[in-house]
């Protein structure tokens, strides 16, 4: 307050000095720099420019981080890294083939020469992968309407602030029921459609913190039947009328992320990057053990996670945390489907950019805490949760039901 009484030092917010124009075409791109140039000229201009577009990458996400927390450009810098891959130094070997044959510098020898057919076809392999993950890059979207509500229309906006008090849990008679989402989801399309913690093995974080965390619902209305769904349930994450898995399906293949702290308190007002852009390459430096440089979690990365079980953790659960799991669904058409989300303790859930589920307070994981009837459309569909821990255990579980297992309203 008193900061904000002596006005904001719009200097500082809008302090760019440090960064450079991402607009500008990067160098190694310039037609006149590779013009007759080598194969080795090639691909030394190739992971030059993937090194520039990450950190244009980077900048740009600190850009969109700056604007929702209301902080400097320069502050938001020091949380956000988008390092490019390791490349391998091919150049030598690609200069030695690059040369005349037989002559000083060049391939002298059968296996000067089928070191250089390795080194261009490893080379090859490595533009390839640079290309996919620059694609990758500039289509990334914002998984939730973070980014949406920044620059977005009032309908719009209205629209998502309505998604968002349908889905909640708590508080209103939507724990343990049925709820359409459908409907709202429609709205936002522009022309067409696009048991106890011990019995399943979970993990514990055993510090004994974390429980100051409120309280949440005891289940509702609807009923599975637990250990029966967890017993025949099958892993997946492909919706196709040829599919012979016709009964539920619990999501197994995520990227996770975490922990940040969330100081037990239940606010997802704070908005983590994850929210904004999905860079599954990035790493943070503002993760809850970012002043602990020995601790694995020091600097955040996402985590391949893939489960033999419903409930997803996290690789090492922790108390008063905050962790993102990131997946897509295919299916080959747009279909109706029927949604059991779970969680210890808390959960936010996005389904193509859509929240479709929020639960708050500190609560055990049970498979029938609450439904949502959604559509998933034709081609991949994005889905994000991010989950909260209080004390002790920590999971999640995302579980496709029979769309007739609860008759419509």
């Amino acid at each position: 307050a008193r900061r904000l009484a002596g006005g904001i030092d719009m200097q500082r917010m809008n302090d760019t000095k440090t960064v450079a124009a991402i607009d500008d075409e990067p160098s190694a791109s310039k037609p006149g720099n590779l013009a007759n140039a080598t194969p080795a000229d090639l691909y030394d201009a190739a992971v030059k420019l993937e090194k520039q577009t990450a950190e244009a990458d980077r900048q740009a996400r600190a850009a969109e981080l700056a604007l929702m927390h209301g902080t400097s450009l320069a502050k938001a810098m020091q949380k956000t890294e988008s390092p490019p891959a390791d490349r391998p130094n091919l150049t030598p070997i690609l200069r030695k083939g690059d040369a005349t044959a037989g002559q000083q510098g060049g391939v002298q020898t059968v296996g000067d020469l089928n070191a250089y057919r390795t080194a261009m076809t490893r080379a090859s392999s490595e533009a390839r992968d640079m290309a996919r993950r620059a694609e990758r890059r500039a289509g990334t979207r914002s998984p939730t309407a973070a980014r949406k509500l920044v620059h977005g229309s009032r309908a719009n906006n209205q629209r998502h602030a309505a998604l968002a008090r349908l889905s909640r849990t708590s508080g209103q008679r939507n724990y343990g029921r049925v709820v359409d989402m459908t409907a709202l989801q429609m709205a936002g399309w522009a022309g067409g459609a696009p048991g106890s913690q011990l019995d399943f093995g979970l993990r514990s974080d055993g510090s004994g913190l974390g429980g100051e965390m409120i309280g949440g619902k005891s289940r509702g209305k609807v009923r599975l039947k637990e250990k029966e769904v967890v017993a025949n349930a099958l892993p997946g994450r492909m919706l196709t009328e040829a599919s012979t898995r016709k009964g539920f399906l619990y999501l197994d293949t995520w990227y996770i992320i975490g922990p940040w702290s969330n100081w037990s308190r239940a606010d997802f007002g704070v908005i983590h990057p994850p929210e904004l852009s999905i860079d599954l390459d990035a790493v943070y430096h503002d993760g809850r053990f970012a002043n602990r440089p020995e601790h694995p979690d020091h600097k955040l990365r996402w985590h391949f996670v893939q489960s033999d079980r419903i409930a997803i953790q996290p690789p090492r659960p922790t108390f008063s945390a905050t962790y993102y799991a990131y997946t897509e669904v295919y299916s080959d058409q747009t279909r109706e489907m029927l949604v059991a989300v779970a969680s210890d303790d808390m959960a936010k859930v996005w389904l193509n950019g859509d929240v479709i589920w929020t639960d708050i307070g500190q609560s055990g994981w049970n498979l029938d805490e609450g439904f949502r009837r959604v559509i998933f459309t034709k081609g991949f569909n994005t889905v994000l949760v991010r989950f909260e821990n209080g004390p002790a255990y920590c999971a999640f579980s995302v579980l496709l039901c029979p769309p007739d297992l609860v008759p419509r309203d």
